[in-house]
């Protein structure tokens, strides 16, 4: 899932910050926030289960992935570098070895599950009810051959890719600057799972 642009050829303006925060509606700003909230736990979780730096830096600038759909002449090159980008972020989500009490993990679990209603509104608007039968049907089969964490764990890294892409798409909706929208998408992303870090080691 990456974050939309304009179609055709794009027109760069001038970074006018007032007429920009004119245009763009209160709950355009909500996949934003959502998105910096989830980096903020991200950075927790990381630093709660020992992760080595380079992880840490990688989850903060993952967005950058999405400049490749700027420049990539061939969506097979595209493909790939997402591919492998989704699969290092899965991968490191699933298999977090989290150390006891789980009380602020469960915290962070609820806050993931009250972004996931959200998607879920996304999702049955832009495809209808059909899609959300499905996931249901998903987690349920999730939850039935493996735990209750592995399917929170799916969740968190669904609504990581979901916020990452709606908030993307705002940005550059009404900034109509590509590049820039990324570039302010990461800086978000780095800013928060820096601080979550940081919480994560008190």
């Amino acid at each position: 899932m990456l974050p939309s642009k304009p179609s055709g050829k794009t027109i760069y303006q001038k970074y006018q910050p007032i007429r920009l925060l004119k245009r763009v509606q209160s709950h355009d700003w909500l996949w934003l926030i959502a998105f910096a909230v989830i980096s903020c736990c991200n950075g927790w979780f990381l630093r709660a289960s020992s992760q080595p730096l380079g992880i840490v830096i990688y989850f903060a600038l993952f967005p950058l992935i999405y400049i490749i759909y700027h420049v990539a002449e061939y969506f097979r090159v595209l493909g790939f570098f997402v591919i492998i980008s989704w699969s290092v972020l899965s991968f490191t989500i699933v298999n977090l070895n989290l150390p006891s009490p789980y009380v602020v993990a469960i915290l962070l679990y609820g806050i993931h599950i009250f972004f996931f209603g959200f998607v879920l509104i996304d999702v049955v608007s832009d495809s209808g009810l059909f899609m959300l039968l499905f996931i249901i049907v998903i987690a349920l089969i999730l939850l039935k051959l493996s735990n209750w964490e592995i399917v929170l764990r799916l969740i968190w890294f669904c609504n990581m890719l979901v916020t990452a892409s709606n908030a993307g798409s705002r940005l550059n909706r009404f900034s109509h600057n590509y590049p820039a929208s990324i570039v302010i998408l990461t800086g978000a992303s780095a800013l928060s799972v820096g601080l979550g870090w940081l919480l994560g080691g008190i």
